[in-house]
C-alpha cells in the first residue's frame, strides 16, 4: 500500500472520534500538502507535544 510509506516507527494505531469540521479542515490541508490527512493530524499533534503547547479549552 502506498500510504505505508507514511507509517511512523514507534507509533500506536488508535480509534478516536473527531468532529466533521475538524476532519474536513485536515483533509483540505493534507490534500494541498500531498500527504494523507491522518499523517497531517499526527504531525500536528506531535508538534503540539514537542512545543508543550497549552490548549485553550472552551466548552460551548
Amino acid at each position: 500500500m502506498d500510504e505505508d510509506r507514511f507509517l511512523i516507527i514507534g507509533s500506536t494505531q488508535i480509534t478516536i472520534n473527531i468532529n466533521n469540521d475538524a476532519i474536513e479542515y485536515f483533509k483540505k490541508q493534507a490534500a494541498a500538502a500531498g500527504i494523507p490527512y491522518q499523517t497531517l493530524i499526527n504531525l500536528y499533534l506531535t508538534d503540539c507535544a514537542e512545543q508543550n503547547r497549552q490548549l485553550k479549552i472552551s466548552r460551548q
